[in-house]
């Protein structure tokens, strides 16, 4: 609100000293700015603590999103060590020059930025926007493991989050596939984080323009030849519908009862395993970044409170074992081969959960029928190894080696149960 100002007659028998009139004077620039560092410290509640003398890593691309961001990150917290990093994905011929520019732009600020450059491993034909995704994600953990970085915030605002809502609706997504993206994505190694998740558009870009920071547009968001630009196309000048960000996921997590083996299975004990711990026990197993659905999830449950229960759930398989534990492994298929694909940070992958050192040759699983196993492991823990070239690895504790050859597990998300979803019996988190 505006201060109220008195304004009076030019002598005592003036009728407006009868009376007082109020007149609403424009708001400073500097209270708003206040109030929008105010707004900020309180949404960061929603997120871990961020501890003196701790670092946060800032994804600052130099849009009006990411600058704001940056503004208010440097305003609100202090004590902080704030390192920024600027993605060159090299798709377009002057990303060189801009990224230079958003550097420039951020040392205004007072803050160092690193210009991390993608240089993809084959030339980028199709794809390119899923493409240029993976590998932003891959050089900021890659920047943020070498920087003792453990939180990485990212920029996506509400705006953001209704287009992927609609854009997962318009693909025929329903449930849990339109719950947009959560406040906290957890990378192996990594968390990366929203925290202006429930800010808009014009909220940010006012922040912006209160303190005058430039920024860069970026064409891509806006080219009718990718979906989100054909949706930004098709709904300009529409007014926005209100669509919540997805609860925040709390970090604080568990993992008792969970056992987690390096070959990539997990014993679990049937006391206590509920919804949340098969889902982070299959996540985890086929080693991507998703889980089943709630109502998967739910499915399954009851078919496991058979004594014999056995089942397939999202590529695993999970069955009831003796002496009360569960085993959780990767669903296999020994027919079909794997085939090898080299991600976006140069690394070859196969079946999306083994990282592997020659991923040319033959690769297969070593099945529950091959009459072959590995010293320790049970027929169905062994199943979902690898064999490379019909050849059967052995295990040194770590990985998987053949001569002249060998594979690690590599999950892309930690092993974690959320307390929250524990407590609150809460069938989404996760």
């Amino acid at each position: 609100m505006g201060r109220q100002r008195k304004v009076a007659g030019c002598c005592l028998l003036c009728r407006l000293n009868t009376r007082t009139i109020s007149r609403r004077l424009p708001m400073q620039s500097n209270v708003r700015v206040s109030l929008g560092a105010d707004r900020f410290r309180n949404d960061l509640k929603d997120l871990l603590p961020v501890l003196p003398g701790t670092k946060v890593g800032l994804a600052v691309s130099g849009g009006p999103d990411s600058m704001a961001l940056a503004w208010l990150a440097q305003h609100t917290l202090h004590d902080v060590g704030l390192r920024i990093a600027v993605v060159d994905h090299g798709l377009r011929t002057d990303s060189a020059r801009e990224a230079a520019l958003v550097q420039e732009r951020v040392a205004v600020l007072g803050l160092h930025a690193d210009i991390l450059t993608w240089t993809p491993p084959a030339p980028v034909r199709s794809r390119k926007m899923e493409r240029a995704r993976l590998a932003r994600y891959a050089l900021l953990r890659q920047w943020a493991l070498e920087n003792g970085i453990l939180r990485v915030w990212l920029g996506h605002h509400a705006d953001d989050q209704r287009e992927t809502i609609a854009l997962r609706q318009a693909q025929g997504a329903r449930g849990e596939g339109l719950r947009g993206m959560d406040a906290m994505r957890t990378d192996a190694e990594v968390l990366f984080e929203r925290p202006v998740l429930r800010w808009s558009k014009a909220d940010l870009l006012e922040i912006c323009a209160l303190n005058q920071l430039p920024f860069v547009s970026d064409p891509t968001n806006s080219d009718p030849k990718t979906g989100r630009g054909r949706f930004r196309e098709e709904n300009a000048g529409k007014a926005a519908t209100t669509m919540p960000a997805s609860l925040p996921t709390q970090v604080r997590a568990r993992t008792a009862g969970l056992a987690s083996h390096p070959l990539g299975h997990i014993w679990a004990r049937r006391d206590g395993f509920g919804a949340p711990e098969l889902r982070a026990a299959c996540a985890w197993v086929r080693g991507g970044h998703y889980a089943p659905t709630a109502r998967q999830t739910q499915t399954a449950l009851l078919d496991l409170e058979r004594p014999a229960g056995r089942l397939a759930l999202f590529g695993c398989v999970v069955e009831n074992r003796s002496g009360g534990w569960i085993l959780v492994t990767r669903e296999t298929r020994r027919s079909n081969p794997l085939i090898p694909a080299q991600m976006e940070d140069g690394q070859w992958r196969v079946d999306d959960r083994w990282i592997v050192d020659q991923p040319g040759g033959q690769w297969a699983f070593l099945g529950v029928t091959s009459g072959k196993g590995i010293p320790g492991l049970t027929s169905r823990a062994a199943a979902s190894c690898l064999t490379w070239n019909g050849q059967v690895p052995t295990f040194d504790g770590t990985r998987l080696v053949w001569a002249g050859n060998s594979a690690v597990f590599a999950p892309r998300r930690p092993l974690f149960v959320p307390l929250k979803a524990v407590e609150a019996g809460d069938k989404r988190a996760l």
